[in-house]
């Protein structure tokens, strides 16, 4: 029943975006039988197979942020392995993007095997991680101001919750003052961003691209596939393996893989123990944002995350 109203909730979405959003559907779909449209959170996506090229239309403020952050990155960074920026307007209303779309298909999770998992390695460090790889003080509170600034639509009732983890995470950690490693990341790198053909892999959707370490990366490309895996997917499934991590538990050798590929970032190995913990609060916070609509799982998020953490 839960999975039938979820269904019935996003056609009504999806039925209302359109109207929404009807002069952009007629300008940038080029024929009816060759185009697709999906609804996310905030954003409406026209896939047009015709022309070969994703337009994104922001369906709030979130989705002018990302859209802005994700064409942003694309009209920099020109890769094989990345769309390609062809058009961007703003206005009052809405933001919209246009751009390459990459031929392929999205992987399934059952398909991320470790080989899989350093050939993405080895694309992020050739096209990336070894190009902006910049040695910097590992100063956890600033870290943590960036990533709540990223926190919009979240209810203010839950702003306690959030203090407490943040203060848990802060207590915890003793080496602030250490120099690492950072290089410009993805930032939502899961297989659902792949896109796979004979020969090569390429990536999409940069919207949550910055600068920070790369194992954020090795961590959600690991961490999301496996909760995928399993039958039944849930936050709550996702954020426990994150916690497994974070308690040392949970061992993610693809890490040692980038060290391997790329000696320059084994330097990361000092702050071991810190990083599971800044990926922890910057994916939470993430999580939050996402589901805003759903006070009650985001209620049940903050209780597992809080529990979680009360022994680190």
């Amino acid at each position: 029943m839960t999975r039938f109203k979820h269904r019935v909730q996003y056609a009504l979405r999806l039925v209302f975006a359109c109207l929404k959003n009807w002069r952009v559907l007629l300008e940038h779909s080029s024929s009816i039988t060759r185009t697709r449209i999906v609804l996310r959170s905030n954003q409406l996506l026209i896939v047009d197979q015709k022309r070969q090229v994703l337009v994104r239309a922001s369906v709030n403020t979130e989705g002018k942020r990302e859209i802005r952050d994700n064409n942003e990155f694309l009209a920099r960074h020109s890769h094989p392995a990345f769309p390609k920026s062809v058009q961007w307007s703003e206005d009052k209303i809405r933001v919209i993007s246009c751009e390459t779309l990459l031929a392929g298909r999205t992987p399934q999770a059952g398909e991320i095997t470790h080989e899989m998992s350093v050939r993405v390695i080895s694309l992020m460090n050739d096209a990336l991680y070894d190009r902006f790889a910049t040695p910097a003080n590992l100063d956890i509170g600033p870290k943590m101001d960036l990533f709540e600034k990223r926190l919009l639509g979240v209810p203010e009732s839950f702003a306690a919750h959030i203090g407490e983890i943040r203060e848990s995470i802060c207590s915890s950690v003793q080496n602030a003052n250490t120099t690492a490693m950072k290089t410009l990341i993805h930032g939502d790198l899961t297989y659902r961003n792949l896109v796979l053909n004979d020969t090569s892999i390429a990536c999409c959707d940069w919207a949550r691209n910055e600068i920070s370490f790369p194992e954020f990366d090795m961590y959600l490309f690991v961490i999301d596939a496996a909760t995928y895996r399993e039958p039944h997917v849930s936050f709550v499934k996702f954020f426990e393996k994150i916690l497994d991590l974070v308690h040392g538990y949970l061992v993610i050798g693809e890490v040692e893989d980038l060290y391997r590929l790329n000696p320059k970032f084994a330097v990361n190995r000092q702050i071991a123990n810190v990083l599971p913990k800044l990926f922890l609060y910057r994916t939470l916070l993430l999580s939050l944002e996402y589901l805003k609509r759903d006070v009650k799982e985001m209620r049940e998020l903050l209780h597992r995350v809080r529990t979680g953490i009360s022994s680190i």
